[in-house]
């Protein structure tokens, strides 16, 4: 139901009032009520239970007026406005007896207040909106990397979360194996071609059937995580001519969300 005000608002209770009383044509009474409040409804069964006092209600479709748009006027019980001749033209336009009433006028914008969440499209509160412009964009691992043609090697933890990355290209075979804490002593186990990173060093070695060959390191991350399992420090390093090395920090509040991304 809509409860839309056009025109100029007067008071329609006593202007209603003369015209139930007035003995005058319905072109008369309409003239009479042309400025004011009307409610439109979709059905007559869409009528609230009880009305305003001398209120008009426009019914779109009337089940029991051929379905046909129809005038009522609320008192102790809905009473049809008998004689009206009332029309849909268009969205929002009534024609009742040749005079065109704007009974809704579809507004340009709608208040974010008023969206419903769909399948693929969701909403976000202004906090939601603050915590996502300080994510940082190397959270995601997919993201990490600017190179096509690299191999990446993860050490993780024990409880799953990815410690330490490190991106090395793909020019060479690799078949990559679980890391490793320290250098192994020799390439015993080992076969050719297999490689693995050294987690306390960072660095990609590859057996080339005699002895263990340092691969070359493109990008190597190290992450750092507190008590509660949150990500509290991250480092960056871009290798070559001129090693890069970019560090964040990360705060959260009292109730764990995160707050700042402080990049150094």
């Amino acid at each position: 139901m809509d409860i839309i005000t056009y025109g100029k608002v007067v008071k329609l209770s006593n202007e209603i009032k003369k015209a139930r009383e007035d003995s005058g044509t319905l072109d008369a009474r309409l003239d009479k009520i042309a400025f004011g409040t009307i409610t439109t409804v979709n059905a007559k069964t869409d009528l609230p239970p009880q009305g305003i006092p001398e209120a008009i209600y426009a019914v779109l479709a009337d089940e029991s007026n051929q379905n046909v748009p129809t005038l009522y006027m609320y008192s102790e019980e809905y009473s049809r406005l008998t004689g009206s001749d009332v029309s849909y033209k268009s969205n929002g336009i009534l024609t009742i007896n040749g005079l065109e009433v704007m009974v809704y006028e579809h507004p340009d914008t709608h208040s974010a207040d008023m969206i419903s969440d769909g399948e693929t499209h969701v909403s976000m509160t202004w906090g939601e909106r603050k915590r996502l412009n300080v994510i940082d964009p190397w959270e995601s691992i997919s993201d990490l990397v600017d190179y096509t043609d690299v191999v990446t090697y993860f050490a993780f933890d024990n409880h799953g979360r990815v410690i330490r990355q490190v991106v090395t290209d793909n020019y060479t075979e690799q078949l990559v194996r679980e890391p490793v804490l320290t250098m192994p002593a020799s390439p015993e186990g080992y076969a050719q071609d297999e490689s693995f990173m050294v987690t306390s060093i960072g660095e990609i070695y590859r057996y080339d059937g005699l002895d263990f060959v340092q691969l070359p390191t493109l990008v190597d991350v190290i992450y750092q995580y507190d008590d509660e399992g949150r990500l509290v420090a991250k480092s960056i390093t871009r290798l070559g001519t001129t090693p890069v090395q970019t560090n964040f920090q990360y705060i959260y509040d009292s109730y764990g969300n995160r707050i700042a991304v402080k990049k150094h």
